[in-house]
This record gives C-alpha cells, sequence and structure tokens, in this order.
C-alpha cells in the first residue's frame, strides 16, 4: 500500500532476517565504486572498464541461452503467445510441454537472478493476519499441482493506520521489492468434481470448466502455467496476488456491519408493531373466536374487515424487505471495494507476465553474476600482496559493503570464483587453460592481471563462436 494510505490495524507478518544475495546496484555503479576504491591511473581504470564490459557479455550470453531454452520449453502452452502454432513440427519433435522441464528452469533462472523462494509457512502466517488492505483472504492451494513464490530484496514503507474514528497513527510495513508468482492449475476433471462436490443438485449438469474465473476478472485456463513479477508487495499482501483468492470480511467488519442493522430493525419494529398486534389478533379469531382476539385490544368488526389485514401484512413485508435489502446492497458495495482495492494493486504493482517474466529476470540475472564476479575479481586483483582465502575474500567485501555503502549482503564468493574460471576452460587445444581466479592448494586465491584478463576473455569469445572441427574431418 502506498504512503498516506489508511487502514484498519493488523498484525505483521514475520520477515525473515537472513540477509539478500541481491546487491542492489546497477552494473554501471558497481563499477564505479570499483575504481573509486583503487588508486589506479587512467590506462588501468579504462583497462578494468573493458574488462568487466567483455566478462558482462559473457554472463549474458550463457544466461540468455538458458532463458531461450525456457521460452522454447514453456512456448506450447504460452497462454500470451501471438504466433502460430506448428502443429506437425510439435508432432515430430514429441509429447507437448514438460511443466517439471518448465519449473526447472524457471526456478535455476530466478535464483540465478537473487531471487529467495517464499516457504509455505510465510504464505500460511501471511494468510493467518489481515492485509494492509483491510480484508481476510483464503486460497484453495489445492488447485494448484505446483506453485512457487520468490521475492527479492526487503524494504520498509509507512502507512497510516485508523484507531479511533478519525484518529490515525503511522506504522511501518514490511515490503518485498519484486515477488515472482509461478502457478500451475489441476486440470479441468479436478475444476468438475469440485464444482460437484459443491453443488450436489448439480451433478449431472456438470462440465468440464474452459476457464478459471479470478476475483479481477482475469481468466485462466485449467492445466495452465502462469508466471507473473509484481514490485513493492506488503509481505502481508502476497496472497493476494493469487488468481483464486476469496475475499471475506473480518470480525471488525463484520461487528459493524451488525450493530447497525440491529440499530436500524428497532425502530422499525417499533413502527410495525402495531400490525403485528393486529395480524395476530386476526389470528385468533380465526382460530380460537372473537374471545380470543379481544385479549390483544382487536374488535370483531377489525377482524372481518380484509383490507387492513392486507395492508398490515404488506408494511411489515415493506418495513423488513427494505432493511433487508439496504444490508445486502451495504454489504455489495463493500465487497465491491474489497476487489477494486486486490484489481488496483495487481494493476499498479505487475512488471510481467509469462514469457516477459523470463525477459525480465535473464536480465537480472546477467547483471547479479557480472556484479558478483566483477567484486570479487577487483577485490583479489587490486590487492595482490595479501594471500586471502575464499571465506576471507566474502567477509571482506560484505564488511565493505556494508561500512562504506550502507548495504548488507550474501555474496556468492565461491559461485562468482566457479564462474570465472569456467569462462577460461572455453579455450580449446589447453591441458591447463588459464585462470582469470586461481585457488592453490592451501585455499590462496589470486587474480590474473587486468591486461592478461583482458586477453583471456578475447580469446574465448572468439573461440565461443569458432566452429571446431570434427574428428575425421
Amino acid at each position: 500500500m502506498p504512503d498516506g494510505a489508511v487502514g484498519g490495524d493488523r498484525a505483521t507478518t514475520p520477515v525473515s532476517a537472513a540477509r539478500d544475495s541481491y546487491i542492489p546496484f546497477d552494473l554501471r555503479t558497481v563499477v564505479r565504486m570499483c575504481l573509486d576504491s583503487t588508486i589506479w591511473d587512467p590506462a588501468a581504470k579504462g583497462a578494468f572498464r573493458r574488462f568487466t564490459r567483455v566478462l558482462a557479455a559473457f554472463a549474458a550470453h550463457e544466461i540468455r541461452e538458458q532463458c531461450q531454452a525456457l521460452k522454447t520449453a514453456f512456448a506450447p502452452i504460452d497462454p500470451d503467445s501471438d504466433c502460430v502454432r506448428d502443429e506437425a513440427a510439435s508432432h515430430h519433435s514429441g509429447p507437448g510441454a514438460d511443466p517439471h522441464r518448465i519449473s526447472r528452469l524457471f526456478r535455476s533462472l530466478a535464483e540465478r537472478a537473487d531471487f529467495r523462494e517464499v516457504s509455505r509457512q510465510e504464505l500460511l502466517a501471511a494468510l493467518a493476519t489481515v492485509s494492509a488492505v483491510d480484508v481476510r483472504t483464503h486460497i484453495d492451494f489445492d488447485d494448484f499441482s505446483e506453485v512457487a513464490v520468490f521475492r527479492r530484496g526487503l524494504t520498509h514503507c509507512t502507512i497510516k493506520t485508523r484507531r479511533w474514528f478519525f484518529l490515525t497513527r503511522p506504522r511501518e510495513v514490511p515490503v518485498y521489492q519484486r515477488v515472482l508468482l509461478m502457478i500451475a492449475f489441476e486440470p479441468a476433471e479436478y475444476f468438475v468434481g469440485k464444482a460437484a462436490a459443491k453443488h450436489p443438485s448439480r451433478r449431472k449438469r456438470a462440465r468440464q470448466p474452459l476457464v478459471v474465473d479470478a476475483p479481477d476478472g482475469r481468466s485462466f485456463a485449467p492445466g495452465g502455467m502462469y508466471f507473473f513479477l509484481y514490485k513493492d508487495v506488503p509481505v502481508n499482501d502476497i496472497e493476494l496476488l493469487f488468481p483464486n483468492v476469496e475475499t471475506r470480511m473480518t470480525r471488525k467488519d463484520l461487528i459493524l456491519f451488525s450493530i447497525p442493522a440491529f440499530g436500524a430493525s428497532i425502530p422499525v419494529a417499533l413502527k410495525a408493531l402495531p400490525q403485528v398486534i393486529l395480524l395476530a389478533g386476526v389470528t385468533l379469531y380465526l382460530i380460537f373466536g372473537p374471545e380470543a382476539a379481544r385479549h390483544v385490544g382487536v374488535a370483531k368488526d377489525q377482524a372481518l374487515q380484509a383490507m387492513p389485514l392486507i395492508t398490515s401484512l404488506l408494511a411489515l413485508v415493506i418495513a423488513f424487505g427494505g432493511l433487508a435489502f439496504r444490508q445486502y446492497n451495504n454489504f455489495k458495495n463493500k465487497k465491491i471495494r474489497f476487489l477494486k482495492v486486490i484489481t488496483d494493486t495487481l494493476f499498479f504493482k505487475s512488471v510481467a507476465a509469462n514469457e516477459a517474466v523470463f525477459d525480465t529476470i535473464a536480465a537480472s540475472a546477467e547483471d547479479e553474476e557480472s556484479k558478483e564476479m566483477i567484486l570479487v575479481y577487483h577485490w583479489l586483483v587490486a590487492r595482490p600482496d595479501q594471500r586471502l582465502t575464499i571465506p576471507q575474500v566474502d567477509a571482506e567485501i560484505r564488511r565493505w559493503m556494508r561500512d562504506t555503502h550502507g548495504v548488507q549482503i550474501d555474496l556468492h564468493t565461491t559461485d562468482a570464483i566457479h564462474h570465472l574460471n569456467r569462462i577460461s576452460t572455453m579455450l580449446p587445444g589447453r591441458d591447463a587453460p588459464l585462470a582469470l581466479v586461481s585457488v592453490d592448494d592451501n585455499g590462496i586465491c589470486r587474480a590474473a592481471p587486468v591486461g592478461d584478463a583482458i586477453h583471456i576473455l578475447e580469446a574465448c569469445w572468439d573461440a565461443l563462436f569458432t566452429p571446431r572441427e570434427q574428428p575425421g574431418h
């Protein structure tokens, strides 16, 4: 919820205190930070910038191949595709999309972009608390054959919570900066059985549903797979992103709904009391005779006249019917307001959907891996005389980021060194390939000088696009 929004008082879902692997600076800023922390001459700084550009190109090439594999696997079931599907090619290529392979590729790509999966316990904790938009929600996880939520970045925003009447107070709410949602619906047979179980009288008329309707107007195909990326989602509002979320009134809303209804019924009952007495007298007259009707003050001529009976009956129906309609209309209006809040939340916080999500997180993964490799390589190449192990490099970079730039990160130093060394293995015809970063038997890390590192990268880049001769040719 944006700053200044007004909502009810609520509990806050506990947030994991683990550090994020995400580095909250763009690639250019990280390069500048490295250069600013090192006393190098202009030529050395220019060489380092060139090294970072080629290194980032390598990361982009590898991750784009993985992204393309994910797109190819998802293409047969992409609900947003505007391409004509070649049925003949699909027939010769084997069975259709494999949801398990799609899930595996997507999870790997999300992990490389430094997204962390939200556990089922965290989701259930969010469901157990009142959301920041003052609605109580329910999600039937049985509707999904697979569901996964990933988040990255944690910040806080200030909202105003209503205490008494117009009195409000500011309150901080934890917010995930980015949220990934992957859902795979159960097949159509499941929803047919679910509808039949909910409405047994319609069991014979149950048909396979073509779509699953969401509260915000979106439609989803049973058996379909969907991906969404959102921004700035309050931790307690993650459940609002699910397409099958059901909105329910909170206990506070039920109380506020019931009190006016009870209060409005009192004057209506007092106004209708004479008609109630008249109806009681007519009933007693018809069953027990004139003496019984006289005890409640109803004369014989009143009981025999049909018009007062009809008038009193209509007065009761109109009075209580009008009250019931007014309260029902109030409930419907409140539900519409709830749904509008959900729709606005999804609309203004949506970043991408389906295949566009793959491109977005692939670009993010390119930056994240490039930033980690650049930080590790720079730390080693700028301190050639220090004998640092991988844990020491990791600790020093994290301390530098915390003390100098005010952020706490969980750097993947081992993975960064692995990626740097994997690049040099692309050079063919070398029994002992040159390494951008080497680790000796004592665990001491050493980085190749910037000039040598550029030569290694350029040679690897040329080898990457040079056709290799097949044996026997």
